[in-house]
């Protein structure tokens, strides 16, 4: 609803429910219509007229109250009003896709400094034999020709890195663990992380002799140029909060875009540009320390690792990150050829301060990283009042009524317009009580299926009982009963269901397919399928923000498997067809990356595959198992839906492989499944040492 200015608008009705004269207007005309030529006076005096003014005011009134902001009309419920209304950062949001996302997510992990995810592109210790379409994982030159095996290069596999921030305890080993946990939590579908190592630190001291204006603290000055020359080595990118992102102009959809991250969020065109350096230029230095206010020259420059002295630039190690390493000799201030005399310690101390004030940032409160709702308040939008207080005192049906001097049949036609009106008055009444259950029309939760509304008029002054002549309770069941009734449970299931397809467009989301083949599945009972699709449909809704954002996710293979730690495509697809978890309709989703040769498989002697389709059957495949014994998953057609739906769900880059099972083979694959899933999990965890 707009807010009200100082004067009053005379731009047009929000709504044309809102304009009293055009519904005025259009009462007549269609009077006019339906009885012209038995009705001639449409004079504001007139008792017909003066009914449809009362009925045109009413209905301005309900054009006004729909006009609410969302936050009032959804106030009405008193219970949660956003429940099925998510917010910004849980469906914006996304688990990690791309490389850049899951290096925010490393960079979310407390003790982690910068950190870098590459892909491993050297072959695996896999080769194949074209002629007997064998996998072996040692190649052995003796018993083959070189010329017949072919080294395969597995796709999915990434090497991760990570720089330190150096502030915490044992602080290697600690965020080793924290960034599997986090990593493997948040793992992409059909990858797997290798190898995670810290970094070694590099020890570089830096040598120069530096001009400086006139200052009065040369402490200050070296620790600025302390902390300009660490920048360069190890460049920090700050967290920001989201006014921080607002301020900047950034589009909402972008700063909700990839992970929801705990310290706030991350400019990914900044993060793009942080890149491991490999090589150290003095030159660079030079420019770096130049741009503070209080250095004038930098007269001499050398930088110093080891034994190792270099004028113009340094190499860092393979597997390190250069490291400034403190020494109250290394850099001398001097103005005008008087070297200054330092506090080497308290500028060391300043540095520090400031290092752990641009490395540390607090875990942020959810207000300052997601868009809180706003309050609604409650306008009691369902309350009506009833036309007939409106009406002038001679009719003699408001407040007031009749005086007791008033004829018995004075008083037979006043009951008499007032049971006419009541018919009216019911009408609008349950339009604002269809208003007052908003919440509850488009909500994916709770289990009634009820989408008509009604309420009692109980307003004592109008004396209505003794038209109605029933109690407000009774009357009040009687209105549900023809309201529902009318509707009757097929209309009411599929005006249910209909909610719910607008629920799912929101998303772009739809169960016309499932719907299609669902009569049929249950046997021809109508009434069990629409309330079996109702069902479907809310549970899906309820785990959109997971089954969407989580779409492209594995199961976490540090935790065991099992519950809610499965797949997001997994859990999707399983919602997508309609299995309940209670019952014996279940699959597997088994990602063929994770079966590839681990340590300790180098030395097996005899081949690891025979009879392979394809040099690599391991990169970007996954394969669905069903068992094909269940009711529903016996029956062609839903082997069909059930090929189409992985089809259409399976993210484009990957390929599914679909398997229907015995009862004993499934039995079979149970057990040996599950005893892998767990072995594989306790395999890694000792080697994280958790």
């Amino acid at each position: 609803m707009k807010t009200i200015g100082l004067t009053l608008p005379v731009t047009p009705f929000e709504h044309r429910s809102m304009d009293y004269a055009f519904l005025r207007q259009e009462g007549i005309r269609l009077i006019e219509q339906m009885a012209g030529e038995i009705w001639t006076d449409y004079n504001a005096h007139d008792p017909g007229i003066t009914i449809l003014e009362q009925f045109c005011f009413a209905i301005t009134d309900l054009g006004y109250r729909i006009a609410y902001d969302l936050p009032d009309l959804l106030a009405e419920s008193g219970s949660d009003p956003y429940q099925s209304l998510h917010t910004p950062a849980s469906i914006l949001s996304t688990e990690p896709v791309t490389l850049t996302d899951l290096r925010k997510l490393v960079l979310d992990v407390e003790g982690v400094k910068n950190a870098w995810i590459e892909p491993i592109e050297s072959p695996a210790p896999l080769y194949f034999h074209e002629g007997k379409k064998e996998l072996r994982v040692a190649k052995k030159e003796t018993e083959e020709g070189p010329q017949t095996l072919e080294p395969v290069s597995l796709k999915g596999l990434y090497r991760v890195l990570v720089e330190t921030s150096g502030l915490i305890d044992n602080e290697g080993s600690k965020v080793q663990r924290e960034v599997a946990k986090r990593l493997n939590a948040h793992r992409n579908l059909c990858e797997d992380f290798e190898e995670i190592s810290i970094l070694d630190h590099q020890d570089v001291t830096v040598l120069a002799r530096i001009e400086v204006g006139p200052v009065e603290d040369p402490a200050e000055v070296l620790a600025d140029i302390y902390e300009r020359i660490a920048h360069y080595f190890s460049p920090v990118l700050p967290f920001k909060t989201l006014q921080e992102m607002l301020d900047s102009e950034t589009p909402v959809d972008q700063i909700f875009e990839g992970p929801f991250l705990k310290h706030g969020f991350l400019e990914e065109k900044s993060l793009k540009n942080l890149k491991r350096r490999t090589v150290l230029y003095t030159s660079d230095l030079i420019q770096e320390i130049m741009d503070i206010p209080d250095v004038r020259a930098v007269r001499q420059i050398v930088l110093k690792s080891g034994e190792t002295l270099e004028e113009w630039s340094l190499t860092i190690g393979e597997k390190q990150v250069p490291k400034l390493v403190f020494n109250a000799d290394a850099i001398v201030l001097e103005k005008q050829g008087m070297v200054a005399s330092l506090d080497h310690d308290r500028a060391q101390a300043l540095y520090n301060d400031r290092l752990k004030r641009s490395t540390t940032f607090p875990e942020l409160p959810v207000d300052q990283r997601d868009f809180t709702p706003p309050a609604g308040e409650n306008r009691h939008v369902g309350h009506y009042h009833a036309i007939q207080h409106q009406f002038p005192a001679l009719y003699g049906i408001g407040e007031i009524g009749l005086p007791a001097s008033a004829t018995p049949e004075r008083k037979a036609q006043a009951k008499q317009l007032k049971a006419y009106l009541l018919f009216f008055d019911q009408l609008l009444a349950n339009y604002f009580s269809q208003l007052a259950e908003v919440q509850s029309l488009f909500s994916f939760y709770g289990e009634r299926k009820k989408t008509y509304f009604s309420q009692n008029i109980s307003d004592a002054t109008l004396g209505l009982e003794e038209i109605i002549g029933d109690s407000p309770e009774n009357h009040l069941e009687r209105l549900d009963e023809i309201v529902q009734e009318t509707a009757g449970d097929e209309t009411t299931t599929k005006r249910k269901n209909r909610f719910l397809n607008h629920l799912l467009a929101r998303f772009s989301e739809q169960f016309t397919d499932y719907s299609l083949i669902l009569f049929g599945l249950m046997e021809g009972d109508a009434q069990s399928s629409e309330d079996k699709l109702i069902l479907d449909k809310q549970t899906f809704l309820q785990d959109y923000p997971k089954i969407s954002a989580a779409r492209g996710t594995g199961f976490d293979a540090l935790k065991s498997w099992g519950g809610k730690n499965v797949s997001g495509l997994e859990e999707r697809i399983r919602l997508k067809l309609g299995i309940n978890q209670q019952t014996d309709e279940r699959f597997f989703l088994i990602e063929h990356i994770l079966l590839r040769p681990m340590e300790g498989d180098v030395q097996q002697q005899v081949p690891l595959l025979s009879a392979v389709q394809s040099k690599d059957p391991y990169s970007l495949q996954l394969s669905f198992v069903f068992p094909d014994w269940p009711t529903r998953f016996s029956k062609p057609v839903f082997k069909q839906f059930v090929a189409q739906t992985i089809r259409e769900e399976t993210p484009a880059h990957l390929i599914p492989h679909i398997h229907w099972l015995n009862r004993k083979d499934w039995e079979d694959l149970s057990l040996v499944y599950n005893d892998w899933l767990e072995n594989r999990r306790l395999f890694l965890s000792g080697k994280l040492g958790a």
